[in-house]
């Protein structure tokens, strides 16, 4: 069975990621989603959208480094200590 924290967890990270993919021009979303979530190559990407590959490439790069910024931002890591155990384990919040 699925925890209920974890499902909020992953709510949480799907709003996020909507967000800073909002912030993104739409020639570099749809380039990144091709990539990411059809798994396109930049070549394909290419071809379908009928321009140079050095444009798609650089919009694939923009947008990456504009998420890279976004997330960049607003993760901070923090540490958290379970009692009783040596382990240490990191964790990322973030700041909206």
């Amino acid at each position: 069975m699925v925890k209920p924290e974890f499902v909020q967890r992953g709510v949480e990270w799907k709003e996020i990621v909507e967000q800073a993919l909002a912030t993104l021009t739409p020639a570099q979303r749809r380039v990144i989603e091709l990539l990411h979530f059809e798994g396109r190559t930049l070549q394909e990407i290419s071809q379908m959208e009928g321009k140079e590959l050095t444009g798609i490439r650089n919009s694939y790069y923009r947008g990456v480094n504009a998420l890279k910024t976004t997330f960049g931002n607003g993760v901070r890591p923090t540490v958290i200590r379970v009692t009783g155990m040596e382990k240490r384990r990191e964790e990322y919040e973030i700041e909206l």
